[in-house]
């Protein structure tokens, strides 16, 4: 209680700023900075509220008859402490909460107003304002608020059992996969010491076989180098008897023998060189056939295409005979039309009536003129063309003329080839 401007209003929002409570419950750091006072003089850094409250009856769940509640705010930190530690600002929230100073009951502190209000409630909001005080409406949000976590619980609780109900049917496919790989494990190992025994008695029956084949062989050997050991023996014996009966052979006779024998290696000798000497002839004379023959086959081939471009420039001459003939009587044409144009003009000049039909000489001569140029117009254009296809008419009877030559040049040259061929062929045999 005090007059108006004794600083009743900032004492309250000291309290308030130091619990938390109100507009002072988040502060931004703008809004921390505004709070530091600016007055003349260096700035303040920081600054902090310290509120002591009474706990001789143990409201508050601290060991102390006196509790000590600050905050400090500067422009970087806002920090809460509890009996001069460090702390967060739930756990000052919680113990408040625990003494009664709830968010859902402000009115521990009652502000200028707040009376008044009270006076002019109806009932229903006083019976509202019972329960903040009393602090129920806090437990019933707790209580609301336990419910739902007790639902959310009871959500992943049966969330819980049924992954347990699908992994114990898991448990159930694998215990019955595992007595199946347990009866296939103890079925192998029977089949492989089946395999193992099958294995050993054909490893013994093998080894018996194989002692047995090596016994036979021995005795094979045996026997073989004592029958080879005999027919050396007998060669020997034979040997010794050969000897015996030709030592008493006389030297005389020996001696004609060896020149024998040395004539009929001389004579051999003469024969192969003369035959060597054959072969390598025969083998030369074989590749100039080869050679004439490849030579006779290119003519051959080569005739074929001069006869093939003869065959096309005679087709092509061919072709020429009708454009010369054709030439030829325009040219005749062209020679009767000049001869009739001629008589023409002179039956011009011949008749004197047509002269009535001009006024003047002049007109006369001009018309005249005009006819004459385009005669002689019309009989150039056409020597032009006859011209031209005497000139094409020559050009083909040239290129046929060189076709004919160069065919009868191609004919010699393959008579001859032949002639020539029939020669080595007639040597050769």
């Amino acid at each position: 209680v005090g007059r108006n401007g004794s600083g009743k209003s900032n004492w309250l929002q000291a309290v308030q700023f130091c619990l938390g409570l109100g507009p002072f419950a988040v502060l931004r750091a703008e809004e921390r900075q505004a709070i530091l006072h600016e007055g003349s003089g260096r700035a303040a850094v920081h600054a902090f509220v310290e509120v002591v409250l009474d706990n001789s009856q143990h409201r508050l769940a601290v060991a102390a008859t006196t509790v000590t509640i600050r905050r400090t705010i500067g422009w970087k930190k806002d920090e809460f402490f509890l009996q001069r530690q460090r702390c967060t600002k739930q756990e000052i929230t919680s113990l408040l909460e625990g003494a009664g100073f709830s968010k859902q009951n402000p009115y521990y502190i009652v502000q200028q107003g707040k009376v008044q209000a009270l006076c002019t409630m109806s009932d229903l909001e006083r019976l509202r304002l019972l329960q903040q005080v009393a602090g129920t409406v806090l437990y019933d949000e707790k209580k609301r608020d336990s419910v739902s976590h007790m639902n959310d619980n009871q959500g992943r609780l049966d969330q819980v059992n049924d992954v347990l109900q699908e992994m114990q049917d898991k448990l159930t496919d694998l215990e019955s996969e595992k007595q199946e790989l347990q009866a296939y494990q103890k079925a192998d190992r029977q089949r492989r010491a089946l395999s193992y025994a099958l294995y050993e008695k054909e490893c013994t029956k093998a080894r018996r076989q194989l002692a047995q084949i090596d016994e036979e062989r021995q005795t094979h050997l045996t026997n073989t180098l004592q029958q080879l050991h005999h027919d050396v023996k007998s060669v020997h014996d034979r040997i010794r008897n050969i000897e015996s009966s030709v030592l008493p052979v006389s030297n005389a006779s020996l001696k004609r023998w060896n020149q024998q024998v040395q004539r009929t290696r001389k004579q051999n000798a003469a024969n192969r060189t003369t035959l060597q000497t054959r072969q390598d002839k025969l083998h030369s004379m074989q590749g100039m056939l080869d050679k004439q023959k490849a030579e006779v086959e290119a003519n051959r081939s080569h005739a074929e295409e001069l006869q093939a471009q003869l065959t096309k420039a005679e087709r092509q001459l061919e072709d020429v005979k009708p454009m010369r003939e054709f030439a030829e009587k325009e040219l005749k044409d062209a020679q009767q039309e000049r001869r009739e144009k001629e008589e023409s003009i002179q039956g011009f000049y011949a008749k004197q009536g047509r002269a009535n039909d001009f006024t003047t000489a002049e007109e006369r001569d001009t018309f005249l003129q005009t006819q004459i140029q385009e005669i002689q117009e019309h009989v150039d254009t056409r020597r032009d063309k006859l011209a031209q296809h005497r000139q094409t008419i020559q050009s083909a009877a040239e290129n046929q003329e060189k076709e004919n030559s160069r065919m009868e040049k191609v004919q010699s040259q393959i008579s001859e080839k032949s002639k020539h061929l029939a020669d080595l062929t007639k040597s050769s045999q």
